[in-house]
């Protein structure tokens, strides 16, 4: 019953969202935009963001040493993005994880434990944006609960670093001893990882990946779309299109992110239709390559979705 109510709200959100994307909207100047990009600039911007994949891998490499190479590393990001797209509840970084696992001889939990640095940086990225953006923007973004979440996080991390003893005592209280030897497991890998060096090197290194993503929307939205934006106004644009990407909804963030990019250039004056395009378009770029990417690596490991689903990280 519970499961079922979660798939309700999340489809109600996305109902909602692409709703008011759609309200009011022109179809036949929305039809007209889309029809008039250039389809050859919308192929050269996909081939762009398969390339790009190369900075997750990198990344990922950092991660988990010399045992992965970058390719791998590539493969298993598309792995996770292109589950990501298709199915619910973040079947692709589950995905993620078993792939470089048995890649690299990990246990699930040390394997988790990377992929948990990796995500943790992506949220402290998007914070970072959001937070440039309410910096020079009058309008202003709701930031301050991810803030506070942010904050809360470092804490804990910093806590279980210095009171170790405090983790373990706290994991006495877990009932099942399989979980719990799990957790300490996971909560070991954290700790081996934190230092200054590495945070700079991560945070580098998610540079990077983010500023990937953030020549995609630029190129989608200027060179692909047309519209006359300055560097600030495709900034808002993509934070606010991130930040719908990260609310639970339908796989893909399909209507949400369409609905926070109509949102975010609407801020600009961009009418609707031609927002509404960008967005689509925007969100097409991103998810058919590296759907296509994740399928291929999906068929070609020795990953079962039905043995995914059944897991246990």
């Amino acid at each position: 019953m519970r499961a079922i109510l979660v798939v309700l709200l999340k489809l109600g959100l996305a109902g909602g969202c692409l709703a008011y994307a759609l309200w009011g909207v022109d179809f036949a100047l929305l039809g007209q935009a889309i029809m008039g990009y250039s389809p050859v600039r919308f192929a050269v911007v996909c081939v762009i963001m398969l390339l790009l994949l190369v900075f997750p891998g990198v990344r990922l490499r950092f991660l988990c040493g010399r045992r992965l190479g970058v390719w791998s590393g590539s493969k298993a990001s598309a792995l996770a993005l292109g589950l990501n797209n298709v199915f619910p509840a973040k079947l692709g970084e589950i995905a993620k994880t078993v792939y470089v696992s048995r890649k690299c001889g990990f246990s699930t939990a040390k394997g988790l434990g990377l992929i948990f640095w990796e995500r943790f940086f992506d949220v402290n990225m998007v914070l970072c944006l959001a937070i440039l953006s309410v910096g020079v923007s009058r309008d202003g973004l709701l930031i301050w609960p991810g803030l506070a979440f942010i904050v809360a996080a470092w804490l804990c991390i910093a806590g279980l670093t210095a009171w170790p003893d405090l983790a373990r005592a706290a994991l006495r209280l877990v009932p099942v001893e399989r979980m719990r030897l799990f957790a300490w497991d996971f909560l070991g890998q954290l700790r081996e990882r934190v230092g200054a060096v590495f945070f700079v090197k991560l945070g580098l290194a998610t540079v990077f990946v983010w500023g990937s993503y953030f020549l995609v929307c630029l190129l989608c939205l200027v060179w692909v779309a047309g519209l006359e934006l300055g560097l600030f106004e495709v900034l808002v644009t993509f934070v606010v299109a991130a930040l719908g990407m990260a609310v639970p909804s339908t796989p893909g963030g399909i209507g949400v992110y369409e609905a926070a990019v109509v949102f975010a250039l609407g801020l600009f004056g961009v009418d609707k239709e031609s927002a509404l395009a960008a967005g689509l378009v925007m969100h097409m770029a991103q998810f058919i390559p590296v759907t296509l990417a994740g399928t291929l690596v999906l068929a070609a490991s020795d990953l079962r979705l039905g043995q995914l689903r059944k897991s246990e990280v």
